[in-house]
């Protein structure tokens, strides 16, 4: 039977979208299976995401066997932000097909060429807020809490779409219980005494002040960056709500200044050590005990926010959440093993300039990748 195309519409369809990885990485032994729930829960028209913005799935199949989907997103914020008429692509999985790659993405341009877009930006899976980046470096080992993992060949199949790069997010690997360089430790040294500054956990009993503060820090941390859409107070508190559960509280930091909240740096335990081995991707009956057991088994933690208000940078504060990135490894080191910074941009020397100082190692690489919607009919 020829290869078909087929916009997903009807809940069977919805679930061969969803099931089509587990198929497609069934020898792959870096992939780690995502929560069907939470990927239902991303993909749901009721996700707070899409009050904003619109999606449409589309999957190739081979007779009766998935062979590709993808996702094309229209991102009204980001068209706000921008001023740009640009349209995303997201959640592309494919196999190693030249012809269904091209039916997907040209599914994305019609899509595209349809709501009169000037340009078709991704992956974001839906935005730069969640996963997103092509994984073109750092293969050979499992991704770590909330980052995206593809096989090698997707780089030429997107390549062969007439894609190229816009941007590149760089991951760093942070050696566990070695020495503070002085640089940041004399800065350090200095700011902690300053009885204006107050450094301290998370309080996950008073979670809803301390998502309202964290909050009030996002959106002005990171509005400078390439690619960033601010996010809505309904968005954030149901990310932050997922993310409760498997927060550790001693690896997330809050910088208070004059009691006012002005950074912040979270850690999360890397539990797709633990996902890796629901294999089904359900929590429920079993994978829920095996979420609670491997807790202490867990040997790295992601840092994946660390960022402080743009009006209190010239304070040097970013230096202490920078040390107390290091106090944790060392403090922590009968646990974990490794740590991994990510993800960082390219262009933001600001960020990569001290990381690289402290001894990380840029591990893994991830693009970003645009192309030009043709006119022509």
């Amino acid at each position: 039977m020829p290869l078909r195309l087929f916009e997903v519409t009807t809940r069977s369809d919805l679930n061969d979208f969803i099931n089509f990885p587990w198929w497609l990485y069934r020898h792959d032994a870096h992939w780690v299976p995502p929560l069907k729930m939470s990927v239902r829960s991303i993909l749901s028209p009721k996700h707070p995401f899409y009050k904003n913005a619109h999606r449409k799935l589309f999957i190739v199949r081979d007779g009766d066997t998935v062979v590709g989907r993808i996702a094309s997103i229209l991102d009204q914020d980001h068209l706000t932000k921008y001023n740009e008429l640009a349209l995303h692509f997201g959640f592309f999985e494919c196999v190693n097909d030249e012809t269904v790659a091209r039916m997907l993405f040209n599914a994305v341009e019609a899509e595209a060429k349809r709501l009169k877009m000037d340009v078709i930006r991704g992956p974001f899976s839906p935005s730069t807020n969640y996963e997103c980046g092509l994984l073109i470096q750092g293969f050979t080992d499992p991704p770590q809490i909330m980052m995206s993992y593809n096989p090698r060949y997707y780089l030429e199949l997107i390549e062969q779409m007439n894609f190229h790069k816009a941007m590149d997010l760089i991951a760093y690997n942070i050696p566990i219980g070695t020495t503070i360089p002085e640089r940041f430790q004399r800065i350090y040294e200095r700011i902690k005494n300053n009885s204006r500054i107050v450094c301290r956990n998370l309080d996950k009993k008073n979670w809803k002040s301390e998502v309202e503060k964290i909050f009030s820090i996002y959106n002005s941390a990171w509005e400078e960056n390439w690619g960033h859409t601010p996010m809505s107070w309904s968005e954030f508190r149901h990310m932050t709500n997922e993310m409760k559960m498997i927060l550790n509280p001693d690896l997330a930091i809050m910088l208070e200044y004059d009691g006012e909240a002005v950074g912040i740096m979270i850690a999360l335990p890397d539990y797709n050590q633990i996902f890796k081995t629901i294999k089904n991707g359900r929590l429920l009956p079993k994978g829920i005990f095996k979420l609670l057991r491997g807790a202490k088994k867990i040997n790295r933690f992601r840092v994946l926010l660390m960022g402080v208000k743009k009006e209190y940078r010239k304070l040097g504060l970013s230096s202490v959440l920078y040390a107390k990135i290091w106090e944790l490894t060392s403090q922590m080191k009968d646990q974990y093993k490794e740590a991994e910074l990510s993800w960082i941009l390219e262009t933001n020397d600001a960020m990569n300039t001290p990381i690289l100082q402290m001894g990380a190692n840029p591990y893994k690489k991830y693009r970003i990748f645009e192309k030009k919607v043709s006119k022509k009919t």
